[in-house]
């Protein structure tokens, strides 16, 4: 699975006031992400730091990510700042907390693939085609 995982309130808890630079490990969420990563999953960190503000994170969180042993293949920060995101394949950081054991990340991830099969399964049968993933 091609999986991508925010950063800031996900994996690192961050002031509010936005320095980043202060950001503190979530070392039980990053051990969840590294689950993921040696199970073969695509890990790419995706955050909003600097889309606002126009300053370059990227060293920062490059630096912040090998400190804190969070393998991943990508980083991106690109990610556009926004108040809610609604979307069909979303699993909420603070769910991923309280249920991201073993046993419960591999239940998730087995939902997440049967949902999509189903949907291109579905979609087949009613000849709508999509250009990729949504």
């Amino acid at each position: 699975m091609n999986i991508y995982i925010d950063i800031d309130d996900t994996i690192c808890r961050t002031p509010p006031n936005r320095d980043y630079s202060k950001a503190k490990p979530i070392l039980e969420n990053i051990a969840l992400a590294n689950q993921l990563y040696d199970e073969g999953h695509q890990i790419t960190y995706w955050t909003a730091r600097g889309g606002v503000s126009g300053i370059d994170w990227t060293k920062v969180t490059e630096k912040q990510l090998k400190k804190w042993g969070a393998k991943h293949h990508a980083l991106k920060l690109t990610k556009p700042a926004y108040d809610l995101f609604i979307d069909d394949k979303v699993l909420n950081a603070r769910v991923w907390e309280k249920r991201g054991n073993k046993v419960a990340m591999r239940v998730i991830l087995q939902q997440f693939q049967k949902d999509k099969d189903n949907d291109e399964k579905e979609d087949e049968q009613s000849g709508d085609r999509h250009d990729g993933p949504a």
